[in-house]
């Protein structure tokens, strides 16, 4: 998969993980997107595309996940994970250091509850031997510091502990459904379980309007009408809905609904939609 398809799933994943919390995401021109907790509490997580590969740099830790031989769904899906255990607490940095100088880094990760150990790069070597015999040598922990709680979509998602990657699952499917849509104002649900509909509803819309799209049209079908009554019960309680209406001719009839939502700056985006 080219470079312009991997950089458009991970926007589209980071901006759908991010739907609905405390954090945003920022991209630059040079394929990188930098992610904040809040009001820039934190460390800021950097996700950089690299060829096949994405480079993640947190805390001053950083990681590389991919290679030629993985699948760009499955590279992106990793890294989303590692977004999502930084920015709700479940990853965290230790340094060793004399001084100022950082002697070793070891990133740990939040799995059951208890910190367990990923990997350890540097090393103490003579000066830091002689530092920890004198007492001088420092310890610290960076990145679990204020964590983001663990709400709706996400509540029961979390780290699994595999081997290689001991974040894998920290995202839970919320960030895969999200990377897998195209996220342009039009939204299929035929594709999608009566169930899954009303979260990914209101996730698209918060995507969108984070986007600054505010018409959407929302394929539910014609059938018995029991989809678009769900759909528009939805919509009649969402405070960023300004409007809907059946579609007209040309836009689906009666098998779509046409949106229209509240811009962010109309509310200053604290509606909790």
């Amino acid at each position: 998969m080219g470079g312009a398809s991997r950089a458009g799933l991970m926007a589209r994943g980071l901006a759908g993980l991010v739907a609905g919390l405390p954090a945003s995401v920022a991209a630059a021109d040079d394929g990188r997107w930098r992610v904040v907790r809040g009001e820039g509490q934190g460390e800021a997580i950097v996700v950089e595309l690299m060829g096949e590969d994405v480079a993640l740099t947190f805390a001053g830790w950083r990681e590389r996940i991919g290679g030629a031989s993985e699948e760009a769904e499955e590279v992106v899906a990793l890294a989303l994970d590692f977004v999502a255990a930084a920015l709700f607490g479940e990853l965290r940095v230790v340094e060793e250091r004399v001084g100022e100088t950082v002697l070793r880094r070891a990133l740990e990760v939040e799995v059951g509850g208890a910190w367990r150990l990923h990997a350890r790069r540097g090393g103490l070597g003579l000066r830091g031997l002689a530092a920890r015999l004198r007492g001088d040598l420092t310890r610290s922990v960076r990145g679990d510091e204020g964590r983001l709680a663990r709400a709706g979509r996400l509540r029961d998602a979390r780290p699994s502990g595999l081997a290689s990657a001991p974040w894998s699952g920290a995202a839970g499917d919320a960030a895969g459904e999200a990377a897998s849509l195209a996220i342009d104002g039009e939204l299929d649900l035929h594709n999608f379980s009566p169930k899954e509909v009303g979260r990914l509803v209101r996730e698209y819309i918060e995507v969108c309007r984070g986007r600054g799209i505010l018409e959407l049209r929302i394929v539910h079908g014609k059938g018995k009408g029991v989809l678009r009554r769900t759909v528009h019960s939805l919509l009649e309680r969402h405070p960023a809905v300004a409007s809907f209406r059946l579609g007209g001719h040309g836009e689906g009839s009666w098998g779509a609904t046409m949106v229209t939502l509240r811009p962010r700056a109309a509310d200053g985006g604290g509606d909790g939609g």
